[in-house]
């Protein structure tokens, strides 16, 4: 539970009050955004935190100007972020092997670094990392699908109402 709590205060610090007359979504605290679209995985080596981005997500989460951008690009493309712990006394490859499944489909994805994140870094015992996950296309936010990064599965199953939110046809 501390490593879930270190999570979550990190994903404060990233927060920073909008500006006046602003037209944004009503932002959501750090920890409602990854209760509401993210999953968090934690075993003896690693906290791992997985946040699907869109208009709520991305404002609770990123600052002016790079929250502008970033909302558009996950209007192109579904997008995750990512932050985790390296818990463990092994090195760990956060880069590497990020893909996302639906039905029988497998999609690949490409990796861009906030911190650590990069597709050959490597993170010892103790230190943070966080970057995003671009996949190379739309997900159907509709329909069930996991984010795979080696062994670890991030299962997102959205309610109807959170995929109107992500995708409001």
């Amino acid at each position: 539970m501390t490593r879930l709590a270190t999570v979550l205060g990190t994903l404060i610090l990233l927060v920073s009050p909008v500006g006046a007359g602003e037209q944004s979504p009503t932002p959501l605290s750090p920890e409602e955004a990854l209760e509401e679209f993210g999953t968090v995985v934690e075993d003896d080596n690693l906290t791992l935190a997985v946040i699907h981005l869109n208009d709520r997500s991305v404002e609770s989460l990123f600052s002016a100007p790079s929250k502008y951008s970033l909302r558009v690009q996950a209007k192109q493309a579904t997008m995750f972020f990512v932050q985790g712990t390296n818990d463990g006394s092994r090195t760990v490859r956060p880069g590497l092997e990020w893909q996302i499944r639906q039905e029988d489909n497998l999609i690949s994805s490409r990796v861009v670094s906030i911190s650590n994140f990069e597709e050959n870094s490597e993170v010892a015992g103790g230190d943070q990392y966080s970057g995003l996950v671009v996949a190379d296309g739309l997900v159907d936010p509709r329909s069930a699908f996991t984010v795979e990064n080696g062994s670890y599965h991030f299962d997102f199953d959205f309610s109807a109402s959170q995929a109107d939110m992500i995708d409001p046809r």
